[in-house]
């Protein structure tokens, strides 16, 4: 009889550990055992940055334990553990003055309710030219936590020094890559009138 085609499982399945000195690869592999079944357990090894990778049979599992656990007991010992990947989100500012530090956004996006999970960053303005390819646009990105019960408002006002910054949308970035026109408004407290630039992204 013909051998079964090899399962190969996806990076979503599996739970990375702090690896700790004094535990060997089993300890863990048992530990994860008592929780899912060990009939789960598909895969484990020691992996780079001081980690232990363990692969699961379904991603459902994986969900249940990350959402009981956050650190696990393995022979006493208050471990760690987490998805292999974090799922995310990407929130895109766009049309955004370079001159305005990074926390001013990041404070009011934490402030909506969302999870950051990187800094944010300024995104490159992608000219095509050696000589200029370090140049950045007026658009900047962050990673934070998926959470669908936070809506992301219609408008945002923020105020650095004498400029009030309106963002009448933000763009979420999924994996399917969402389009979205996005209006950033910057009103200078010196000026008559609004300023008002839009980005096709």
């Amino acid at each position: 009889m013909a051998d079964s085609p090899p399962n190969f499982p996806k990076q979503d399945q599996a739970i990375v550990f702090t690896a700790v000195d004094d535990l060997v690869l089993m300890d863990y592999v048992a530990t994860i055992g008592d929780i899912v079944a060990p009939k789960n357990v598909l895969f484990a090894s020691r992996i780079s940055k001081g980690r232990v990778c363990i692969y699961l049979s379904s991603k459902t599992l994986v969900d249940d334990v990350v959402n009981r656990f956050s650190n696990i007991l393995i022979n006493g010992i208050e471990v760690s553990l987490r998805r292999l990947l974090t799922p995310s989100r990407r929130i895109i500012l766009s049309n955004v003055c370079p001159s305005i530090p990074h926390d001013v956004f990041v404070n009011k996006i934490k402030a909506l309710g969302f999870t950051t999970l990187s800094p944010m960053s300024f995104l490159r303005a992608g000219i095509q030219s050696d000589q200029y390819a370090h140049v950045m646009s007026f658009r900047r990105q962050i990673h934070v936590q998926p959470d669908d019960k936070i809506n992301l408002p219609e408008s945002m006002v923020l105020k650095y020094e004498n400029t009030v910054v309106f963002v009448d949308s933000l763009l979420i970035v999924n994996q399917r890559r969402r389009r979205k026109i996005q209006t950033v408004v910057f009103v200078d407290s010196l000026l008559k009138s609004p300023q008002s630039l839009k980005c096709d992204m």
